[in-house]
Parts: structure tokens; C-alpha cells; sequence
């Protein structure tokens, strides 16, 4: 047996496998109907009609002045809830972000900003441990705020997601709110792989996870935690979020469950008077340019895959193996993926234009072949599925190109963070916090 035909094997046998995972979630889904549930008005009443608990939105910031104004005023204009406040962390020497924080801070009562004792940049983690020491020796001390939230600087909150998270507060420890991307223009490729992929897991695969109780990872904006969980996770972990993480949302999120907190997914929508969808959902402008995506998916699959052994532990029901099983194989299906993108093309060319085997073509991969093409164009369904519940059908059309172009992306973010650990270990450093640039529409906070 060749090493051509072993290693065309191989690929075929863990595509089967990955993608048997990718069905068991798809079956789940349809077996607990966890699709989206529309908020009917009836519904909706009850919820406005209880009292507000007071909520501080956390926002880290790093060099963020040209989104931090319009992100705050954007917000103020929208969010249909009074008792709250927004605590902007910035740096000692960003000297830029501090003067429009500060300006902020004079003209709306809701804004209060908080220096981190330590120049920057740390990490995102480190601020957000900032922001919540001040939020508990000042706020929290007083018993001025019930719950907390967290957002980035380029965030366009949901005006009715504080209403959600007030109400589902009163059973729930941890609240992740789904996060969207804005609705791209068809032809900017890069910026609408977000669009894909978090149609997809925030509709799909997260309301699976948490239906079955298996951990429901930080998504890192929309994060909403009860003031008794916060003094929980700080008792146990001596700060809220691991600063020392590149993807400390995702841990705080499994850390919740583990310490016996309550989570919800709170996948909702409502129906609008010309019967589009309007889900609650915090929106973001996510990397358009094509080295600030690689960029970002280095540094999430450095912080779930690779951090994820040493600060997520395997423990818990066979569902939360199950998922973080499925997460820290994350790289490894990447390179599956992107052997079986050649193989595809290989067969392709083969069968129509070359006709030679080169003893690849057996009874048995021709046979695991059909089975995972029927398999991945069962996946394109679900993915055509999830991308039209929040967006236009005519967004489909570049769907096959775009999952090509994500798979390429996160194969090659694959080797830079294991070239990233590797290189890190070596010269005994510590992994650094690679930030992404920001955008908000220009309309947004205007």
C-alpha cells in the first residue's frame, strides 16, 4: 500500500469522523427542537413589566479612540432600559482613548471611567480584572449594581437585551446573549466568513450545547454574570477572569458550570410588522482585511485549543467531554478539511479531465468519498439553514467560496499558533494578547 493511498485514508476515515460529530449535533438540534423561539408579545410584556435590576457594562479599551465615542452615544440612543451604567477600563499612557473616556464621562451620568493601575497594554482579562475590582470596592461595595456585562468597543448592544437579561437573572447565574456580524456586502469575501459562522453557532450549535447542559462557553461581549456568581468565580479563582488567557471569555463561561452556576442561551427573536426577524442579539463590524482575521483566529484557537488543556479541565457529563473534545480537535480538523479541499479537487480533475487512478481510487475510498460528499453537502444545508434566519437569502450565493476561504484561514492560523506556542515555550515567555482593530458603522452613535 502506497503512502499516497494511506494518507488519502487517513483523510477520509477522520472527515467521516469529524463530520459524524458535526451529525450528532444536527440530530440533537432536531430531537430538542432547539431552534430559534420567536418573543410574543404576551411574553414580552411580562418581561418589561418587572422591576430593573441596576447593570454596569464593562468595556475594555486599548487604543480605541476612534470607535469608543461612537460605541457609547450609539448605545445610550438605543438600549431600552434605565437602570444601568457604562464602566469604560483604559490605560494610564493611552493617553488618546482616556481623553475621549474622560469626555465621555462629563457628558452622560451613565459613564464612568476607570484607569487600570497598570500601563498597557496587558490583556483584555487583566482590564476586566480591573474593572471589577473597581466595581466591587465601589459599586458592588454599596450594593448598587446586580449584574454585570461585558462588551467590547465596537459592539452595537441589542436595545432590548438588557430587558432579556434582567429577566432571566432570576434564574440564571451566567447569560450569554448570541452575537452577530452586520450584514456584509456579498462580495467582501473575508468580512462575511463572521457572518457564516456565527449564524451558525450562535443558532445552531451553542442552544445544543446548552440544552444539554454541557458548558456554554463566554462568547467575550454580551456576557452577563449575577453579582453572587462574580463573588463565587472570584473565591474560587482569586479574579474573574484569567489574565493570563488569550480567550478568557471562554473559560469564564465553562468555569460557571463547573462551580455549580446556572447558564442560559437566550437565542430570541422578535416578529417585525413586515415579518423580518429581529433577534436579540449584540452586533459587531468583524474583520474585513484578510491578515486581521488570520490574526484573530490565532489567537482563538491559541486560547480554546492550546490554553484550553491547562484551564479548562476534562471533567463533568459526557456531553461537556463530548463539546470540549470537539473544540481541541479544532486544529486537527482544520488540516482535515484542507486535505480533503485537495482530495475533492484532485477527484475532480481526475474523473473529467485526466481519467488516471495512480492507485488512489479503491472500492473503499471511493466508498468513504460519496459518503462524506453526501455528508458535506448535508452541512451546506444546515449552513444555507443558519445564515438565512438572520440574513437576506441573496448572502447564500458566495457561501461555498466563503466556507473555502474560513477553512483556509483557520488552516493557516492553525500553524501560527502552534509556531506561537512552539516559540513561546522555547524562550519560557508568555503568550501575548494580539488585539483586533475595531470598526463601527459610521451611522452608528450619529
Amino acid at each position: 500500500m502506497s503512502w499516497v493511498l494511506i494518507t488519502v485514508l487517513i483523510i477520509l476515515v477522520l472527515s467521516l469522523f469529524f463530520n459524524l460529530m458535526d451529525f450528532t449535533i444536527d440530530i440533537l438540534s432536531f430531537f430538542y427542537r432547539t431552534s430559534p423561539k420567536e418573543i410574543k408579545s404576551s411574553e414580552w410584556d411580562e418581561i418589561t413589566k418587572k422591576p430593573e435590576k441596576k447593570i454596569s457594562i464593562f468595556v475594555a479599551n486599548w487604543h480605541e479612540e476612534q470607535v469608543l465615542e461612537a460605541m457609547v452615544k450609539g448605545n445610550l440612543s438605543v438600549i431600552q432600559y434605565k437602570n444601568y451604567e457604562i464602566l469604560l477600563g483604559v490605560y494610564p499612557n493611552d493617553k488618546k482613548t482616556l481623553s475621549v473616556a474622560r469626555e465621555l464621562e462629563k457628558q452622560f451620568t451613565q459613564v464612568q471611567v476607570v484607569v487600570n493601575s497598570s500601563e498597557g497594554p496587558t490583556s483584555k482579562g487583566q482590564m476586566l480584572n480591573e474593572i471589577t475590582r473597581y466595581w466591587t470596592e465601589v459599586i458592588h461595595e454599596k450594593k448598587d449594581s446586580d449584574l454585570l456585562i461585558v462588551h467590547d468597543a465596537e459592539d452595537m448592544i441589542a436595545p432590548r437585551s438588557l430587558k432579556l437579561a434582567n429577566h432571566y437573572a432570576d434564574q440564571y447565574d451566567f447569560i450569554q446573549i448570541p452575537v452577530f456580524s452586520e450584514t456584509r456586502k456579498v462580495m467582501s469575501l473575508v468580512a462575511s466568513v463572521y457572518m457564516d459562522e456565527f449564524s451558525y453557532l450562535h443558532t445552531h450549535e451553542l442552544p445544543v450545547r446548552h440544552k444539554l447542559k454541557a458548558g456554554l462557553p463566554g462568547a467575550g461581549v454580551g456576557m452577563v454574570l449575577r453579582r453572587d456568581m462574580v463573588e463565587t468565580i472570584v473565591t474560587s479563582e482569586k479574579s474573574l477572569f484569567k489574565k493570563d488567557s488569550l480567550t478568557e471569555d471562554y473559560v469564564l463561561g465553562l468555569s460557571v458550570q463547573r462551580l455549580g452556576g446556572k447558564s442560559y442561551f437566550p437565542c430570541r427573536y422578535f416578529k417585525k410588522v413586515n415579518n423580518e426577524t429581529e433577534f436579540v442579539a449584540t452586533r459587531e463590524l468583524f474583520p474585513k482585511r484578510l491578515l486581521a482575521a488570520f490574526r484573530q483566529r490565532t489567537r482563538w484557537i491559541t486560547g480554546i485549543v492550546f490554553q484550553g488543556y491547562s484551564s479548562v479541565s476534562w471533567a463533568g457529563s459526557f456531553w461537556r467531554k463530548f463539546f470540549l473534545l470537539r473544540d481541541r480537535l479544532t486544529p486537527l480538523n482544520h488540516m482535515v478539511v484542507l486535505g480533503g479541499m485537495v482530495l475533492l479537487t484532485y477527484f475532480v480533475l481526475n474523473r473529467w479531465l485526466f481519467n488516471v487512478h495512480y492507485k488512489v481510487f479503491t472500492d473503499t475510498t471511493i466508498l468513504l468519498f460519496w459518503i462524506n460528499m453526501v455528508f458535506l453537502f448535508w452541512r451546506f444545508v444546515i449552513r444555507v439553514v443558519s445564515l438565512t434566519r438572520i440574513y437576506p437569502f441573496k448572502t447564500v450565493w458566495m457561501l461555498p467560496i466563503r466556507w473555502f476561504l474560513a477553512n483556509f484561514i483557520n488552516s493557516a492560523a492553525t500553524f501560527k499558533a502552534g509556531l506561537n506556542l512552539y516559540q513561546a515555550h522555547r524562550a519560557k515567555a508568555q503568550l501575548t494578547w494580539d488585539k483586533t482593530e475595531h470598526e463601527i458603522p459610521s451611522h452608528f452613535g450619529k
